[in-house]
């Protein structure tokens, strides 16, 4: 309807996403077949199930009966291209109907889009999203490579698992705010594995889907890894600033049941950071410290 030029969805993972996508390519190239459309994603087997998927909806009548939805093609297959994983409807195009291409492959001068461009998951992986090198080399392969693949009034899906604040989405996202780019009518959709009661959002019917039970399960997973914050990233769609940690968790030692003997001059301590706003010229004191030496509770900074 035109009422957005950029989307972003973010579910956790395994919960439909791609699939999603499939179904949403699949009208649009019955609805406007002239229109070039990109499809682009991390590696290349994930481009060639996107590829499959599209032919599948395309070419099972019987299953998906696209061509009772979009009568006009008949029930003659699409023109294809198994090497390029190009599809072409209605006729065979310079650019065509769709291509699906991962985002290191061969983009510029290879591929065209006036209708939608979708990025699906375009981070590897945990491996790479804690690398901030690597994913300062796939932010500048996405803003040369893929977006500049859009010409005219193209609209922009950004679809995938959340791995870190700066991954290709929070870095779009970032870009999008500045002035400039004011214009851009965007949309955030962030649909987290548990509500706000603590229920999954995808418990879908017919066995499908991951219950209440499995979501708390995965979480408790993580904290066992002491690792939330993969846990709020991937799963709640909230990802955190890992680099520049002043404790790591596996650097830490854990109370072990035991207190400490009564020769030990210094028992227990505990420090505190608050935050008292911050802004408006009037910064957090620093962090205090409280130590408690032969009984004696004092604070010092």
């Amino acid at each position: 309807d035109d009422k957005l030029d950029e989307l972003f969805l973010s579910q956790p993972p395994r919960t439909g996403k791609s699939t999603l996508m499939i179904f949403a390519m699949t009208w649009k190239m019955g609805k406007d077949s002239e229109a070039s459309n990109l499809y682009s994603a991390y590696s290349d087997k994930i481009t060639n199930k996107f590829y499959d998927g599209c032919l599948e909806v395309i070419t099972d009548n019987v299953t998906y009966r696209w061509h009772e939805i979009f009568y006009q093609f008949g029930y003659g297959k699409p023109l294809t291209d198994g090497k390029d994983l190009t599809i072409n409807i209605g006729r065979l195009k310079h650019y065509p109907s769709v291509t699906a291409r991962s985002v290191h492959g061969t983009l510029n001068g290879a591929c065209d889009a006036t209708g939608w461009i979708i990025s699906d998951d375009l981070v590897s992986g945990i491996d790479e999203a804690i690398n901030k090198d690597r994913l300062v080399s796939l932010w500048q392969i996405v803003d040369n490579n893929l977006v500049t693949r859009g010409k005219g009034k193209t609209k922009f899906i950004w679809e995938g698992t959340r791995w870190a604040n700066g991954d290709p989405i929070g870095l779009r996202l970032e870009v999008l705010d500045r002035e400039e780019n004011k214009h851009i009518r965007r949309k955030v959709i962030n649909i987290p594995a548990l509500n706000e009661n603590e229920e999954s959002n995808f418990d879908y019917d017919y066995g499908v889907g991951f219950t209440t039970e499995y979501c708390l399960s995965r979480r408790a997973s993580f904290e066992y890894n002491q690792d939330i914050a993969s846990w709020n990233a991937q799963y709640q769609g909230e990802p955190i600033e890992r680099e520049g940690t002043v404790f790591e968790s596996g650097d830490m030692n854990y109370y072990n049941g035991e207190l400490p003997s009564d020769d030990m001059h210094v028992r227990t301590f505990m420090a505190g950071d608050p935050a008292f706003g911050g802004g408006g010229g009037n910064p957090s004191p620093p962090p205090l410290l409280y130590v408690c030496v032969k009984g004696v509770l004092s604070p010092c900074w």
